[in-house]
C-alpha cells in the first residue's frame, strides 16, 4: 500500500518524564496501522525537517507517540514536543516493515529508550487479543526487557506492573547508570547483560520464541549478534535502529 497523506492535531500532550513526552493526535478519519510501523511527520512545516516516528498505539482516529525531545535543531523532536494542543501536522503513512507477527508464538520484546513506542504497541495490541479473544500463545507467553540510563528515565511503570500481574506476561527493567538503590523489577544493568546463554535458552525453551529489538543501533546490533551465538534464528529475529 503506498503512502498516504493525511492532517493529525494534537489533542493531548504528557510529559512522562524529564524529556520524555506522551502525544496524542487525532484524524479525520481511523487510521489502521499494523503494530510496529512508524509515520513520516512534518514536524516544522519544512520537508527538509520531516521525520519519522514510530507509533506507540492507534485506536480508531487516535494515534500516540512517545518522543524524547532533544534541544538541537529546529525540527524534529524538539518541534514536534514543543507543538501545542489544537497544532496541525501532516504526516505520511503507514511506513515500516518492522511489525508485530500476529501468531501464537512466545515472544521477547527488547528495547531501550523511545525504542519503547513501537513495542508497547506491540505488547499492547498482543495484551488485548490474549485477554478479549483468548488468544493463547503456545507454550509461553511475552517478556519485555526495557532500558535505560537512569530511574528517572523510566515510563509506563505502572501500566507494566499492571500487566505482570497476568501469568503470561513478565518485564525487566535495566538501569545502565543508576547508583542508588532499585526497586523490584530493576537492575544496575544494560539489556545485553541480561542476555545469557542460560537467560536465552530459558526464553527460547520451545524454541519457537520470537524476538523483537528496538533502539540505538549499536545496541540492536549487540544483541542481534548475541541471539545468533546462542542458537537463535534470524528469521526469529525482528528489529528496528534509531
Amino acid at each position: 500500500m503506498p503512502p498516504v497523506s493525511i492532517f493529525l492535531t494534537l489533542q493531548n500532550k504528557k510529559q512522562l518524564t524529564h524529556d520524555v513526552f506522551e502525544l496524542e493526535y487525532t484524524s479525520s478519519e481511523s487510521l489502521h496501522i499494523t503494530p510496529g510501523q512508524f509515520l513520516l511527520c512534518d514536524t516544522a512545516g519544512d520537508p527538509k525537517l520531516r521525520r519519522s516516528y514510530s507509533v506507540s498505539w492507534a485506536a480508531g482516529t487516535s494515534v500516540f507517540f512517545i518522543i524524547k525531545r532533544l534541544p538541537e535543531g529546529k525540527g524534529g523532536s524538539m518541534a514536534i514536543c514543543d507543538q501545542t494542543i489544537g497544532h496541525t501536522m501532516q504526516v505520511w503513512w503507514p511506513m515500516g516493515r518492522f511489525i508485530l507477527q500476529e501468531n501464537t508464538f512466545p515472544k521477547v520484546f527488547i528495547g531501550t529508550g523511545t525504542g519503547f513506542a513501537p513495542l508497547y504497541f506491540m505488547l499492547k495490541y498482543s495484551l488485548k487479543k490474549m485477554n478479549n479473544e483468548k488468544w493463547i500463545m503456545n507454550n509461553g507467553g511475552m517478556f519485555f526487557l526495557f532500558g535505560v540510563r537512569e530511574l528517572r528515565d523510566v515510563f509506563y511503570q505502572e501500566e507494566l506492573q499492571q500487566w505482570s500481574q497476568e501469568s503470561f506476561f513478565d518485564y525487566q527493567i535495566c538501569c545502565s547508570r543508576e547508583s542508588s538503590s532499585l526497586p523490584d523489577k530493576h537492575r544496575e544493568w544494560r539489556v545485553t547483560e541480561c542476555l545469557t546463554p542460560e537467560n536465552i535458552s530459558e526464553m527460547n525453551k520451545t524454541g519457537e520464541t520470537e524476538f523483537y529489538i528496538c533502539g540505538s543501533p549499536a545496541m540492536v546490533t549487540e544483541v542481534r549478534s548475541m541471539l545468533e551465538l546462542y542458537g537463535i534464528s534470524k528469521e526469529k529475529v525482528f528489529f528496528e535502529q534509531y
